[in-house]
């Protein structure tokens, strides 16, 4: 979803995904109405009633991401530097003018120590810059390494 919420374009994902639906194999499965709704359903996407833990955090996340890029310039108008994947940590930049997007995607199963100083062509020389994890909230001190969790995303 991090990686959908910050790249150009309309981003596009199969209905359900929000709230972590499966499609169970065959495309009548594939197919099932987002629950809420209708009488009779044990379960409703839109009020979150009846939604398992996962899917409420799944929600959530996607809510908060997509959210925020309704407000990212960077996103919607700016320009993309990636760098080449390194230990399965995948980082690109947005950016615009004085916005800049850093997205961090990690897919370890272990966590990782990312040292940002391999990103200074975008970050610069500036001591102490510091960044927003728009995702779980709080700062983050980009002169010193990213404590990344596995399997997570960050930006």
């Amino acid at each position: 979803m991090a990686y959908l919420a910050t790249m150009r374009g309309i981003p596009q994902f199969y209905y359900g995904t929000e709230i972590r639906m499966t499609d169970g194999g065959d495309h009548g499965t594939i197919r099932s109405d987002l629950p809420g709704g209708w009488p009779g359903d044990a379960a409703d996407a839109v009020t979150g009633r009846g939604l398992s833990e996962a899917a409420l955090r799944a929600q959530a996340l996607v809510r908060t991401l997509f959210n925020w890029r309704k407000t990212a310039a960077a996103v919607h108008r700016g320009g993309l530097t990636h760098f080449r994947p390194q230990d399965g940590v995948y980082v690109y930049f947005r950016y615009l003018e004085d916005d800049l997007a850093m997205v961090v995607l990690n897919k370890n199963t272990d966590a990782y120590a990312l040292d940002p100083a391999r990103f200074r062509e975008v970050l610069g020389e500036t001591p102490g810059i510091v960044g927003t994890d728009v995702i779980r909230g709080g700062r983050f001190d980009l002169s010193k390494p990213l404590d990344l969790a596995p399997r997570t995303s960050a930006g």
